[in-house]
């Protein structure tokens, strides 16, 4: 049995971003319950060091990162960054010959400028240059390239996701009419799903390395690739917004006659494994009237004295055989039912929004202790601990989950057990307001909290514990390094020496942050937890 461990940390910083802003989606039917599967094909571009406009940070970082993941999701990937026009155009070709040659669902990503012109969508190469709105339509790509080599696939199902619409230089000038990218209306079965609604910038620059939107985008994809393509698009969607106080709200146009998910549609529970379950449960009862019939005809056949000894043992054997069908219907039944364990998962709290993102680490034995020598006597000696299996937080407790569980519980502690290392007039914490309505700085909300003492994150863990019913602690020491290490028996997961932009730390290490850093700012560990070296202390049991 699992369980479930969060990484808790006794420093913090803060945000808020409350208003859920609108929806403005544009999305008919996602069929009747067909699923939609098959080969999974996927053109991935980030543009981000142009030469005309100004550059942009998370473009390269989103799109290696969105490889990544759809290449742990099934997808062969082409990946391509800083691309000129030429190569933007190569690109779009190669992809698709491509999926019309194997037919395979076809996904197009892109993060870095847009534009539109004459109510057309325009991608920019990062050799764009312009004098004039008549120079888009020769000098940037045009995303109907795309559109026409999709539908000449004539596959299943096409998906375009298109993070740009960054403010730029050119509707400031008057060079381009309108603002972001101009609204697409889906084909059959195709989505377009955009970082902002059309025709409006998106929020800008995220100062971290993704933009906000594929980074809830990414996170999505490892937390709720079972659900619908939709269904996970809607959960994007809301946290962009509440990030940024509703002034970026994703959109999608979606025309399709069938289900998608980027996981397993099947572990959802969806109609189609429904509906398999039915038809064998209709089939074990049929098997089951039908061995009970051939008993009745065994019993009456073995009471006939007219019966040759031969004869019983055929009738004998075909009981074997069928009792091994029944027994295999059964297995293969209960094995259908079974829930499928996800690497990455939340627990759904009592208002039926979810809690903090859960990695399960799988059971193992390490070295604990000072193995690289020149660390504390507390460390020593080395020596090899086990463990069992469990879950830890993927990332390190944010100022937003936290204002969440007090404003639940509606206080902030007591002083035989303070839930805070110092009194709320003299905190840095960045938690503000009053009992039931704390809030978080402004940009502060998706930072580790910190000044949290040990009885508050225990505090939280038994909270969670008590909204989930499953068990939630602190971890052990001996949980948390074998976590943070990851199999590995160097100073800091990656190696022994610290590098440059590796984590967050207080000397020259190029990580660009003065205080903490939003959690996820930085790669994560090979076993997908985050900030395990950096940024914050974490409190252990």
């Amino acid at each position: 049995m699992f369980r479930y461990l969060l990484l808790f940390s006794f420093v913090v910083l803060l945000g808020g971003c409350q208003n859920d802003g609108d929806d403005s989606s544009q999305v008919k039917g996602a069929g009747s319950g067909k699923v939609i599967s098959g080969d999974r094909l996927a053109l991935v571009i980030g543009n981000g060091s142009y030469k005309n406009v100004p550059s942009l940070d998370n473009p390269v970082y989103d799109a290696q990162d969105m490889a990544k993941v759809l290449k742990g999701l099934g997808f062969d990937v082409i990946f391509k960054s800083n691309l000129n026009l030429r190569g933007m155009i190569a690109a779009a070709q190669n992809f698709g010959k491509r999926l019309a040659d194997s037919k395979a669902i076809g996904l197009f990503y892109y993060s870095g400028h847009g534009v539109q012109s004459n109510k057309s969508n325009f991608l920019l190469p990062i050799d764009f240059s312009m004098k004039s709105e008549a120079d888009v339509e020769f000098e940037a790509f045009n995303l109907k390239r795309v559109l026409a080599q999709m539908d000449q696939a004539k596959n299943d199902l096409n998906m375009l996701i298109l993070d740009s619409c960054r403010d730029n230089p050119f509707q400031s000038k008057g060079l381009v009419a309108k603002k972001g990218l101009a609204e697409i209306r889906a084909a059959k079965d195709t989505l377009i799903a955009y970082a902002t609604a059309p025709d409006s910038p998106s929020y800008g620059d995220s100062k971290q390395r993704n933009s906000f939107y594929t980074h809830y985008l990414l996170d999505a994809l490892g937390v709720h690739a079972d659900l619908s393509v939709l269904d996970m698009l809607t959960i994007v969607t809301d946290k962009v917004s509440k990030k940024t106080k509703g002034e970026q709200v994703p959109w999608q146009s979606a025309s399709l006659t069938g289900k998608f998910c980027f996981g397993n549609c099947e572990q959802g529970n969806s109609s189609q494994v429904s509906q398999k379950i039915d038809a064998l449960q209709d089939e074990q009862k049929r098997q089951t009237e039908s061995l009970s019939n051939q008993l009745a005809s065994l019993q009456a056949q073995l009471n006939n004295s007219n019966q040759s000894a031969e004869q019983i043992s055929n009738l004998q054997k075909q009981l074997v055989d069928a009792n091994q069908a029944l027994k295999q219907l059964k297995a293969e039944l209960a094995d259908l039912k079974k829930p499928v364990k996800k690497s990455v998962f939340s627990d759904q709290l009592k208002d039926g929004s979810f809690g903090p993102e859960m990695v399960r680490i799988p059971a193992g034995s390490f070295r604990m202790g000072d193995i690289q020598g020149g660390g504390d006597g507390d460390e020593k000696p080395v020596h090899r601990v086990s463990v069992n299996k469990f879950a830890m937080g993927k990332y390190e407790l944010t100022n937003a989950e936290f204002v969440t569980f007090l404003n639940a519980v509606k206080r902030r502690g007591n002083d035989n057990e303070p839930w805070f290392e110092t009194k709320a007039e003299d905190s840095d914490s960045h938690i503000t307001g009053s009992v039931g309505n704390f809030k978080v700085e402004t940009s502060y909300d998706d930072h580790p909290i910190i000044e949290v003492s040990w009885y508050g994150a225990t505090a939280y863990a038994k909270w969670l514990s008590d909204q989930t019913g499953e068990t939630y602690r602190l971890p052990t020491e001996a949980e948390w390094e074998y976590a943070a290490r990851a199999g590995t028996e160097t100073k800091y997961w990656w190696g022994n020496d610290i590098g440059k932009n590796k984590a967050n730390c207080n000397s020259s290490c190029g990580d660009n942050f003065n205080n903490t850093s939003p959690v996820g700012s930085f790669n994560a560990n090979k076993f997908g937890l985050y900030d395990t070296s950096g940024n914050v202390w974490e409190w252990t049991c």
